[in-house]
């Protein structure tokens, strides 16, 4: 496993301009991932990355498989060997950006169930606990509440738990698919970040990163990550020694 960081050129100042205007699309965004690795007709997706708009120009954090090899002038890339060495017990701060949804009934006579964002589905809990809308808590708190009970229960199944948590940055995304005039892919997403304790290091590595276990033969994806949608930016989480 590598973990590259990928940051546009300023030496070529017009492609670099030209493929931010580009990848403001999420589907180029993703192609021009997929086109840093080496050709493979057969590969799957055997990456994930996210975005960070923290500096005046974006950046990107790619985990992945193979070693970026295919990169155009308008990128440059550093990359080293991932390899995680976590004790239990280690706190480390963390970013995330995921899809993060729960499952639903249709209704309490159905066994069909749908997959719901976890902010709608929170406040259709609280619009039929409180019909009125000022009994509601504020916005800021739903969502919290939401984001900090799908979090936890995901660090149950993947050996860490939470210290603290900020949640912000809810976003519904519509992209065209490429170029096609029909195809598009929606979704919604969240950011989490905060500190969390590893309660089983090889859990965690496993079940985040590396996707292997010896438990599950069957289970030969290579990288993992959190929430539905592991493309467009969601799934990898950053962490850092607290």
């Amino acid at each position: 496993m590598y973990l590259s960081k990928l940051t546009y050129s300023s030496t070529h100042r017009a492609e670099m301009v030209k493929a931010l205007t580009l990848h403001r699309n999420l589907f180029h965004e993703h192609q021009m991932i997929w086109n840093l690795m080496p050709l493979d007709a057969d590969a799957k997706r055997d990456f994930l990355y996210r975005k960070d708009e923290s500096e005046r120009f974006p950046f990107y954090y790619l985990l992945s498989e193979r070693l970026p090899d295919n990169v155009p002038d308008f990128l440059q890339v550093q990359s080293k060997a991932f390899q995680p060495q976590l004790m239990e017990g280690s706190v480390y701060g963390f970013s995330l950006r995921a899809n993060a949804v729960v499952t639903r009934k249709i209704d309490d006579n159905s066994k069909k169930r749908i997959r719901r964002d976890i902010i709608d589905a929170k406040v259709d809990e609280y619009k039929q606990r409180f019909p009125v809308v000022g009994d509601r808590p504020a916005s800021a708190v739903i969502h919290h509440e939401a984001g900090e009970q799908w979090l936890s229960a995901q660090g149950e199944k993947h050996g860490f738990k939470l210290r603290d948590l900020s949640v912000s940055n809810h976003q519904f995304h519509k992209h065209q698919n490429k170029d096609s005039n029909s195809g598009h892919r929606q979704f919604a997403s969240l950011d989490f970040d905060g500190t969390l304790e590893i309660t089983n290091p090889e859990q965690f590595v496993q079940s985040m990163y590396s996707g292997r276990s010896n438990s599950d033969p069957k289970n030969d994806s290579l990288v993992r990550g959190l929430g539905r949608s592991m493309a467009f930016g969601c799934g990898l989480m950053l962490i850092r020694k607290a």
